[in-house]
C-alpha cells in the first residue's frame, strides 16, 4: 500500500504528467474493500479451523466465499494505478513544478529532463564523448 501511494504521488514528478485523481481514489476505496473481505476469514472462521483444512464447517464457508471474493476485488483495486498510470503517460496534463502542492525538497528540484537535456547531461559527464545511442552514430 505504501508503494502505491509513493507511486500515485511521486509518479506525478517522475514522469511529469498528472494522474487522475478521482480513480486514484477509486482505486484506493476498492482496495481497502478488497483487503477488508480478503481478511474476514483470518478473523473469523480460523477460529473454528485450527489448521489447514481442505472444508470448512458450514457455518464459516461465507466466510471462505468473501475471502476469495475480497481477493479479486483486491486485484482489481491493484490493476487499476497500472493502467491509469500508462494512460497518464500518454494523455495526462502536464505536471507543474509542484503537482501536488507538498512543501517537501524532492519538490523543488525540475522536473524530468527531456531526451535531449538528458543526451546533452551524458556528453558533459563523459568529457563531450556520448555513450548514449543517437541518430548519428549507428552500431557498427
Amino acid at each position: 500500500m505504501a508503494y502505491m501511494g509513493g507511486l500515485h504521488s511521486g509518479g506525478q514528478k517522475i514522469s511529469g504528467r498528472l494522474h487522475p485523481e478521482i480513480w486514484g481514489r477509486i482505486s484506493a476505496t476498492i482496495i481497502f474493500l478488497g483487503f477488508n473481505l480478503t481478511s474476514s476469514q483470518s478473523s473469523r472462521a480460523t477460529r473454528a479451523c485450527r489448521g489447514a483444512y481442505h472444508a470448512y464447517a458450514p457455518e464459516f464457508q461465507v466466510y471462505n466465499v468473501l475471502s476469495s471474493a475480497g481477493a479479486s476485488i483486491l486485484a482489481v483495486g491493484y490493476l487499476m494505478p497500472l493502467i491509469y498510470f500508462f494512460w497518464s503517460l500518454r494523455y495526462g496534463v502536464r505536471a507543474s513544478g509542484q503537482p501536488v502542492g507538498a512543501t517537501g525538497l524532492e519538490w523543488k528540484t525540475a522536473l524530468a529532463s527531456t531526451d535531449g537535456e538528458l543526451r546533452a547531461a551524458a556528453r558533459r559527464a563523459r568529457g563531450g564523448v556520448s555513450l548514449l545511442r543517437t541518430e548519428e552514430a549507428p552500431i557498427a
